[in-house]
């Protein structure tokens, strides 16, 4: 099997992985995308500390002025991947592709603004490269910005030539002919020794892919080349790879591909590549040249499984690397040092538990580079010792920032360039260091979270902005967790660590975090405020405005200790046409539709025995566990029959023995709900447009949002955040200004134009705020054409290859169903002990491997859950 079909065939598993996770979990327990800060030291004081809960009631000095470069439209609109900024201005790359439907090829046109700090433009030049032929795919990548305004660049020329003979001989020779080497093609010979490697049953199982026809008739140049041109457009040099050996070699192979170029002080130039080779392992190697184009340094890193996620040049003018790295299975990251008089790598340090790397600049004076940290919302200095700073802490300065995609330094100002997804806007942020008679002094009041969302990290930003007295300092301890750990305790350090900090006195003034164990013993033991107080209290807000049924489902003995700003909906749905309402259904239910339909099966054939009662738990946890009042109902007939029913699954799902079974599997997967071959799919709503694509993607006809048979309750609210106010804070009513400013209604953040943030957000506990998000869904639902006119958007969902469907878009009838359907339900999911879920699947266990029958481990499992209560409440 050749590489290209391993590679569709890998990313339908991994998608459909993802589908039965995503479908039947509500919660895990290792979250990607968080690592840990590694910071050594706190930077200056516009930050807080290491620990959130020793520090609330200190002065913190603001010493930075964030505002945004004003952008016209036109800018606005257009997506920028990199910038630069010197004492004339702001320098901008553009890439503007236009595909023509007739030819069906796509061209680039690239174009260099200059802006003024006012947002002004100063200039904007063509720099577009000429192609050498119609098939040419020319694109200038990889841009350098030089101080005197002028611009570094890769030029890139991909194109096909034809192979005019059985061998590929005459495309080498045509190839050579530019000076590069092309692809070479697999010869038939060789196709048929890779197919020889795979097994019969392997074979079989990709059979449906076979008929892409990947071998085309061509080989391709990879034409490259350096250039630097003038901010006027004019070349001022241009170096071909093909001049120097160890480029040429570059360009020579296809399978690499340029990653970084980065120019230091004396002009020289590292180039970074990665490199994939058959089985999919990434190596990563550098070149580096001088100003006159002479090769200096060329060198791969060790290792077959090695990536590159930042590059820089350091004060004394040498260029480091932050590579990543196998360690028999562990991802490790280190910084590394090309050292040009021996021609080898240098390890400068660990940065295994660093996050950002890949929007890393070049340093100045103590600082090798400067890097967005994600995980503190910094922008952090790293320094020749291998440890990192916060140089400043972006949400003490009111600004929140859901992307980063390059970042510029001039003096002693930071500039942000992002791209504002919600929005759908590019924002260029000015970071200005207050001189002394400019910096404020505010009291601090502390903020622990574990994975903050946007809603809660953009309310601080903008509590921040206001003119009080106070600044709320987040610590976000999630980046103290280590994802790269064999031990899956380290995957929860964070909490571990706020746990035992808040045990030993140190207690944050607000709390954000969505342990249920945690939080119950937290409530326990009275460190949070009754939140009810507040809500009736003077600086109160009206019940009747939100969904007042969420904050009850909330309460615990009556007391609400913490809130959520939004919901998503969640649990199990059917086609309405085979189960006609909303709510909860029993195993009568379904096994009577069952029984009406030959081969019908309740779920997927991916879903394994945890997946079903993790399903089933979330749906109903509360018919079965009291924590408040430290009670659970587990040996009870209903339990018995859930663990009877859950050993009919495997263990584990073997994907390749689902493939050898079926080989037009994956087809069959993606019409199984259509067919009536399946009857419950998972269900997640974070806004109104995932309905559609369930409904009449998915599934085929308008669905009845239920829960799983057996649970108790239909399907589910999931708070998207928890908020908490410490009852020992000296300045509780901030915390509730903060929540209370995440659950107001603000026409400005339910805008339409705030659209594509706002829709995915969850479902507002406000109910204007509800109402204006389902306006923005059909307000969206809408694009004005050239002649602008109103024209309906129409949103397609793909089934395998040969089938589109068309989605309805969203409309009011929809709106009001689920606002009846979130008014009505008291089913907020709090979430699962973990102590008792794993004395759950421990018994469980036991019975489906005989050694206990379905009683005795639901008798087993109420005795050490009752004690387990008895002990945490």
């Amino acid at each position: 099997m050749n590489n290209k079909k391993k590679l569709i065939k890998a990313v339908c598993i991994l998608s459909a992985a993802a589908l039965t996770a995503a479908s039947f979990t509500a919660c895990g327990k290792k979250t990607d995308g968080n690592e840990t800060d590694g910071s050594s030291e706190k930077g200056n004081s516009a930050v807080g500390s290491d620990t959130a809960g020793d520090t609330a009631g200190e002065l913190v000095k603001i010493n930075y002025q964030c505002d945004k470069i004003k952008l016209s439209d036109e800018l606005k609109s257009q997506y920028f991947d990199s910038f630069s900024v010197s004492d004339s201005g702001v320098s901008l790359i553009y890439n503007d592709y236009q595909w023509n439907e007739e030819t069906m090829v796509s061209t680039v046109k690239t174009y260099l603004y200059i802006l003024g700090f006012d947002g002004s433009v100063i200039s904007k030049t063509d720099i577009s490269v000429e192609k050498i032929n119609d098939n040419d795919n020319a694109s200038v990548n990889n841009v350098n910005y030089l101080s005197d305004g002028s611009v570094v660049f890769i030029e890139n020329h991909y194109y096909p030539v034809e192979d005019t003979s059985d061998n590929g001989e005459g495309a080498a020779d045509e190839g050579a002919s530019d000076g590069i080497m092309p692809l070479e093609e697999e010869t038939a010979e060789t196709e048929i020794a890779a197919e020889e490697e795979v097994s019969a049953e392997t074979e079989a199982a990709s059979e449906s892919y076979d008929d892409y026809e990947y071998d085309q008739p061509y080989n391709y140049v990879n034409k490259m080349a350096i250039v630097h041109m003038s901010a006027e457009g004019e070349i001022i040099s241009r170096n071909e790879f093909s001049d120097v050996p160890a480029l040429k070699a570059v360009s020579d192979n296809p399978n690499n591909y340029i990653q970084y170029i980065r120019i230091n002080s004396s002009g020289d130039m590292a180039i970074a590549y990665q490199s994939y080779d058959e089985e999919w392992n990434c190596s990563t190697g550098v070149v580096v040249i001088n100003k006159d184009n002479e090769q200096l340094f060329s060198k791969s890193f060790d290792g077959n499984d090695t990536g590159l996620n930042g590059c820089y040049s350091d004060g004394d003018g040498d260029f480091c690397f932050v590579v990543s790295q196998n360690e028999e299975g562990r991802y490790v990251q280190v910084v590394k040092k090309c050292n040009l008089q021996t021609g080898e790598f240098e390890d400068v340090c660990d940065w295994t538990s660093n996050s950002g790397a890949e929007t890393m600049i070049n340093g100045s004076g103590d600082h090798q580079g400067f890097y967005y940290n994600y995980n503190n919302n910094s922008i952090m200095g790293f320094k020749k010792d291998g440890s990192s700073e916060v140089m400043l802490n972006l949400l003490n300065n009111g600004v929140y920032i859901d992307s980063v995609n390059s970042m510029a330094v001039n003096g002693d100002d930071f500039y942000i360039l992002s791209y504002d997804y919600g929005i759908q806007e590019t924002v260029i942020y000015k970071l200005r260091k207050l001189d002394d008679s400019e910096i404020k002094e505010k009291e601090q009041v502390t903020l622990a979270s574990y994975n903050a969302d946007s809603s809660l990290q953009s309310a601080v930003a903008e509590y921040n902005r206001s003119d009080g007295n106070y600044v709320i300092t987040v610590t976000e301890y999630s980046q103290y967790n280590d994802y790269s750990s064999e031990d899956e305790d380290a995957w929860n350090a964070g909490l571990t660590r706020l746990n035992s900090e808040i045990s030993s006195g140190q207690i944050p003034d607000i709390i954000s975090i969505s342990d249920p164990e945690m939080l119950a013993s937290f409530s326990a033991k009275g460190l949070f405020v009754d939140l009810n107080s507040y809500i009736d209290g003077e600086n109160g807000i009206d019940r009747n405005e939100y969904f007042d049924n969420i904050f009850r489902a909330m309460e615990t003995d009556g007391k609400l200790y913490t809130i959520t700003a939004s919901v998503s909906i969640q649990g199990a749905c059917a086609k309405k046409s085979l189960i006609p309402e909303d709510g909860p259904v029993t195993w009568e239910q379904v096994d009577s539709i069952l029984g009406q339909h030959s081969g019908m099966s309740l779920l997927a054939a991916d879903i394994s025995r945890d997946s079903f009662m993790d399903s089933v738990l979330s749906c109903g946890y509360r018919n079965f566990v009291d924590t408040s009042a430290g009670e659970c109902r587990f040996n009870t007939p209903e339990f018995v029959e859930l663990l009877e029913r859950a050993k009919a699954y495997p263990e584990e799902i073997n994907y390749e023995e689902l493939e050898s079974s079926d080989p037009d599997f994956w087809n069959n997967y993606n019409m199984q709900y259509r067919n009536d071959q399946v009857l419950l799919a998972g269900f997640q709503l974070y806004g109104f447009d995932n309905y559609y694509y369930t409904a009449d993607g998915m599934m085929g006809e308008d669905v009845s949002i239920i829960g799983m048979p057996g649970s108790g309750s239909g399907a589910y609210l999931y708070p998207r955040s928890y908020v908490s106010v410490s009852a020992k804070s000296a300045h509780p009513d901030a915390g509730w200004e903060l929540i209370k400013s995440m659950i107001e209604y603000d026409e400005d953040k339910y805008s339409s134009s705030n659209y594509y943030s706002i829709s995915y957000n969850g479902f507002p506990v406000n109910k204007q705020a509800y109402q204006k998000v389902g306006e923005a869904a059909i307000e969206a639902s809408y694009y004005t054409d050239e002649n602008g006119e109103k024209v309906q958007n129409q949103n397609q969902y793909y089934i395998n290859d040969n089938e589109t469907v068309t989605l309805r878009n969203v409309d009011q009838a929809l709106i009001d169903r689920l606002n009846s359907f979130i008014s009505s339900t008291d089913n907020v999911f709090m979430g699962i002990e973990s102590g008792i879920k794993d004395i759950i699947n421990e018994e469980a266990a036991a019975f489906y491997a005989g050694t206990s029958t379905a009683q005795q481990a639901a008798d087993n499992i109420q005795n050490r859950a009752s004690l387990y209560l008895s002990e945490h409440s």
